[in-house]
């Protein structure tokens, strides 16, 4: 477990030779360092939101993406973990769809 914020620098060259310098803050994900989320968020021109697929939209996601709303930033969404739901829960694929769709769901609740 990470418990400060830390930092990437990556250079990445596009198809006609362009390069985008992209900078990264992987911060904690645990309630208990907030502020770290807080400061990496200040420092961004957008969030990328990681939920866990099992866990779903927890009380410390969604004050992170209400933070990141108040905040006026994008929010791009990754669902970490998808292998649990086939390897622990031993999930049909319909299941699994309707779990990840819940999942997508809660957090468009949070964010209306």
């Amino acid at each position: 477990m990470s418990l400060k914020s830390s930092t990437l620098t990556v250079l990445l060259p596009d198809s006609r030779s362009k390069n985008y310098l992209f900078n990264f803050v992987d911060t904690p994900g645990h309630p208990a360092f907030s502020d770290e989320v807080t400061v990496g968020m200040r420092l961004a021109d957008s969030v990328i939101l990681v939920i866990d697929c099992i866990e779903g939209v927890t009380i410390f996601v969604e004050r992170i993406a209400k933070e990141a709303m108040r905040s006026r930033l994008p929010i791009i969404v990754f669902i970490n973990k998808l292998d649990r739901l086939v390897l622990e829960l031993k999930l049909p694929p319909a299941d699994a769809y309707f779990k990840i769709k819940h999942t997508i769901d809660e957090l468009n609740l949070v964010i209306k």
